[in-house]
């Protein structure tokens, strides 16, 4: 993951298409605002279920912290690191990128993706 990065590029999602079945699926990359401000909500309208599991585990476990502010950074925690575990993981599961543009942005915020093209 490349902090560096984390503020770029706000609102802009790369595309990510499943050659198998043609499931076209789109994240934005950096910080997840979405995350930050409604929880498990995002993870889950995004079909990702394990996602949500996780957000809920980690969020729940903040609300058992003795200090608000060790809630809130917890939460901030969490905002800044779903959408690097969600990207990582549908490059996993076979995800590729749907164009150049979309290799280079990610290849900038840090992931590794191992680009066929070269």
């Amino acid at each position: 993951m490349n902090f560096k990065t984390l503020f770029e590029d706000t609102g802009h999602k790369v595309k990510f298409i499943d050659k198998k079945n043609g499931k076209i699926k789109s994240s934005p990359l950096g910080i997840s605002w979405t995350t930050f401000f409604f929880g498990m909500l995002a993870p889950l309208f995004r079909g990702d279920l394990l996602g949500a599991f996780g957000v809920f585990c980690v969020l729940v476990a903040a609300g058992y912290a003795a200090s608000p502010i060790a809630t809130l950074v917890i939460q901030i925690v969490v905002a800044i690191f779903y959408n690097y575990i969600y990207v990582s993981r549908l490059l996993a599961k076979g995800y590729e990128l749907y164009n150049a543009n979309d290799a280079e942005l990610v290849k900038k915020h840090g992931y590794n993706v191992n680009s066929d093209e070269n």
